[in-house]
């Protein structure tokens, strides 16, 4: 299975030398991070109902706590989209990069 941001790594390496394809790129990477933000808002909530539900069992520890956790299912989400949301970020800002490259070297400016 093919993730979203492997699929638009591949358009980005395809397209590499297209201002055009690169720009519209950007602003679907731009609509993958907003759409990645909201489902980590839902996350975040359902990771705090995970919480409160924790809390309730007798725990002996709160490395106890923690390590419960942190195997959730909830966790392992807001986790993921935490990673996925830098990874999104870093490739919007060399994306950027490299269109005013492309734009500069059209313009004669490189």
């Amino acid at each position: 299975m093919q993730t979203q941001l492997s699929k638009r790594l591949k358009q980005i390496k395809d397209n590499y030398n297209s201002v055009a394809e690169l720009e519209d790129l950007y602003y679907k990477v731009a609509h993958d991070y907003g759409m990645l933000s909201d489902e980590m808002i839902k996350s975040i909530q359902e990771t705090q109902s995970k919480k409160k539900g924790l809390k309730q069992k007798e725990f002996k520890s709160m490395a106890e706590f923690e390590r419960e956790f942190e195997l959730s299912e909830e966790y392992l989400i807001l986790k993921s989209c935490k990673y996925q949301l830098k990874a999104y970020e870093r490739i919007m800002s060399g994306l950027k990069v490299r269109i005013e490259s492309l734009k500069a070297q059209i313009n004669g400016n490189y």
